[in-house]
């Protein structure tokens, strides 16, 4: 069985783990199937573990077999980051009714309620004044409601996401999720009346190494409910 090796390719990522995608050109698609892969890696001195292969066929007849070699070594390159930080910042709309100041904003900005105390809405105009001190405030003959048809109002979070690499599977990688807790690594400081909720814990394994991913969300003002999310 005759063994062409060309064009061979590879990658380093910024955690330390590699890549290696070797072509090998044989003659028919058994060989491409049954080709050990471990003949390829003593071939060429490769020590990552071997990952899969994908096969095409050439204008020639000829078949292509690339096998994938992925995974680390044991040793951090200089360069690498075995731990790296993300940060996403964005806004969402929540409902008006749960603004942290909603009573204030109702008592400056009139609003109308059912007869269970429901919110409908804010009314479109100011009523006519009836004191001096209310048309200084320009709340005069009907002025318009700056807050009319306003059903929700942008909410700005965060999501801090840490990826790391672990020899093997960390045994407590779903023991904080779901509860309030400080994410690691130089996470931004919030405000007094914010914290983080650890939301994710992915892992995927990368030959003969796992990596891992974690997510934490900061919530709104006034932090995340400790009677519905326990403190890690």
């Amino acid at each position: 069985m005759a063994l062409i090796i060309s064009g061979v390719t590879g990658g380093l990522d910024r955690r330390g783990v590699a890549t290696i995608e070797v072509p090998v050109s044989v003659n028919t698609i058994l060989e491409a199937l049954r080709t050990p892969a471990a003949t390829i890696a003593e071939q060429l001195s490769i020590g990552l573990p071997y990952r899969d292969r994908k096969i095409a066929q050439q204008q020639s007849g000829l078949y292509i077999a690339t096998f994938n070699f992925e995974g680390s070594d044991g040793d951090i390159p200089d360069g690498a980051e075995p731990e790296t930080f993300e940060l996403d910042g964005s806004t969402s709309e929540d409902p008006i009714e749960s603004h942290h100041d909603f009573e204030a904003l109702v008592k400056k900005y009139p609003a109308r309620f059912d007869d269970d105390g429901q919110f409908i809405g804010f009314d479109r105009r100011f009523p006519t004044s009836q004191t001096q001190a209310e048309t200084n405030q320009g709340k005069n003959n009907g002025t318009k409601n700056p807050l009319f048809g306003a059903k929700g109002y942008l909410v700005g979070g965060a999501v801090w996401r840490r990826t790391s690499v672990y020899p093997a599977l960390p045994p407590d990688l779903l023991r904080g999720l779901g509860k309030i807790s400080q994410p690691r690594g130089p996470a931004p400081q919030l405000d007094r009346r914010r914290n983080w909720l650890k939301i994710t814990a992915r892992a995927a394994f990368r030959g003969n190494c796992w990596q891992i991913i974690e997510e934490w969300l900061s919530s709104a003002d006034g932090g995340w409910n400790e009677d519905v999310y326990r403190p890690e």
